[in-house]
């Protein structure tokens, strides 16, 4: 291996986790904010129920647009884990391409953003930075 190749599949490397860092820690930002939203959700709810239960007046369809909220946080939750999960499996996908020998391989990827394209390629196609 060159040294230019060696340098430029270490450059891609520390990119790519660079940015996947920074994408897991936005996703993880995310979810901590919809889980403090749904602990809040939870309390008003226990101080509706216990104002309600006070007066005598307890019903399950007052809660119901809360629960609403609260499901949908939780959805939320789902898809960016879900989305967390694919951003791992991307990445390394691109980390284990990186590793190995480039010569057998029909695409390669950006040293800036990651991207996968064909061997071969000019221009990268999601970032636009030139391929050498």
């Amino acid at each position: 291996m060159d040294i230019k190749g060696g340098f430029s599949k270490q450059l891609t490397k520390i990119n790519l986790k660079t940015s996947a860092f920074m994408e897991e820690n936005k996703i993880d930002s995310y979810i901590a904010s919809l889980q403090k939203e749904i602990g809040e959700l939870k309390k008003r709810m226990g101080e509706m129920t216990y104002t309600l239960l006070k007066e005598d007046r307890l019903e399950a369809s007052a809660f119901s647009s809360i629960m609403a909220e609260i499901d949908e946080r939780e959805q939320r939750i789902a898809a960016e884990s879900d989305r967390k999960r694919q951003l791992l499996a991307r990445n390394q996908e691109i980390l284990n391409s990186v590793k190995g020998p480039q010569q057998n391989v029909d695409f390669i990827f950006c040293t800036n953003c990651g991207n996968k394209m064909p061997r071969g390629a000019k221009f990268c196609t999601g970032c636009g930075t030139k391929l050498s």
